[in-house]
Formats: C-alpha cells, sequence, structure tokens
C-alpha cells in the first residue's frame, strides 16, 4: 500500500481536477506562483488547506494549491 509520510493514504480525502478549461494551475501557496499545470481528472491527496485553497500532493510527489471551487472529492 502506497504511504505517505508514514501515513496511509486512505487516511487522507483525495481529490481530482474538474475545471471547464480541462486543466487548472497548481500553486506554491495561496494565489501564489505557478508550479505546473494540472489536466482535468488528475487525482491529489488533500495534505492540509488554507482557506479556500487546497494542499495536494501528486503521483510524481509535486506539492501545491489549487482553489477548492476547481476540485472534486474522489469517491
Amino acid at each position: 500500500m502506497e504511504t505517505y509520510e508514514n501515513e496511509e493514504v486512505e487516511s487522507f480525502k483525495s481529490f481530482y481536477v474538474d475545471d471547464s478549461d480541462g486543466w487548472v494551475n497548481l500553486r506554491d501557496r495561496p494565489n501564489g506562483e505557478i508550479i505546473k499545470r494540472v489536466d482535468n481528472y488528475e487525482v491529489g491527496v488533500q495534505m492540509g488547506e488554507e482557506g479556500d485553497w487546497i494542499l495536494l500532493r501528486f503521483e510524481d510527489g509535486t506539492e501545491g494549491f489549487i482553489h477548492n471551487t476547481r476540485l472534486k472529492e474522489a469517491p
């Protein structure tokens, strides 16, 4: 089973990108610098949040913030 910092992935919420543009920007902080582009349906694990922004970690290890209006909780 895949783990993050000795925590089982299932203990975290997972979200996927759902935006009409087909992608969103992953940012280093809320409204911050763009780290990378994340395509629709790419799933990230929630590592934290700041206000309306969710901190996610993706399969490639990249972490960053996406506004919660651009995300759906994964089943």
